[in-house]
């Protein structure tokens, strides 16, 4: 299939993300809701595509209330130094991922203030920062929805997510590098 775009247009990546990971993170926040959590989301990049492989969960130290939460920064920073040295140094910081227990999958003025600081600081090495919201229209539903955006020249994109389901990791994520 070949995407037509307009000239001058940038075309927009695709996040990947296993479904055994996406069910993880969806656990996790039906676990603190009705409050906010969240995590890091770490990967790697290729072209096009954001291909993310694990995440690093708030921590013990994390702040949670039902509009907003703060992570457990210095042992967030060690789980991700760990990832990055385990992975001979391939693996990285993408962006987070965040819930929205009681609204919709919709960034709010505080995650895009977040994903700007992020995208200005020289230590998160990245200048297109990905947030993954999984929202909820309503507290009582059970399901979730997960929405990804890129912060972009300082505005979010929503770019498209794909869950996919790895058969044997290091070949499917060839693969997909192959392909985008």
């Amino acid at each position: 299939m070949s995407f037509r775009r307009r000239p001058g247009r940038v075309a927009n990546p695709v996040l990947w993300l296993p479904g055994p990971l996406l069910a993880q993170i969806t656990e996790e926040g039906e676990h603190h809701a009705p409050l906010e959590t969240g995590g890091m989301l770490l990967g790697w990049r290729h072209e096009l595509a954001i291909v993310v492989t694990s995440q690093v969960p708030a921590g013990p130290g994390a702040k949670r209330s039902p509009q907003s939460f703060t992570p457990d920064g210095d042992w967030q920073q060690r789980r991700l130094d760990e990832a990055y040295e385990q992975s001979g140094r391939t693996v990285t910081y993408l962006g987070d991922w965040h819930s929205h227990p009681r609204g919709s999958g919709r960034p709010s003025p505080i995650d895009r203030k977040t994903a700007a600081a992020v995208a200005a600081e020289p230590m998160a090495r990245t200048c297109t920062p990905v947030t993954m919201i999984l929202g909820r229209s309503h507290p009582r539903r059970r399901h979730w929805r997960a929405r990804t955006f890129l912060l972009r020249n300082g505005s979010f994109r929503r770019i498209r997510l794909t869950v996919y389901t790895p058969v044997d990791e290091q070949s499917e994520l060839a693969g997909l590098a192959a392909r985008h």
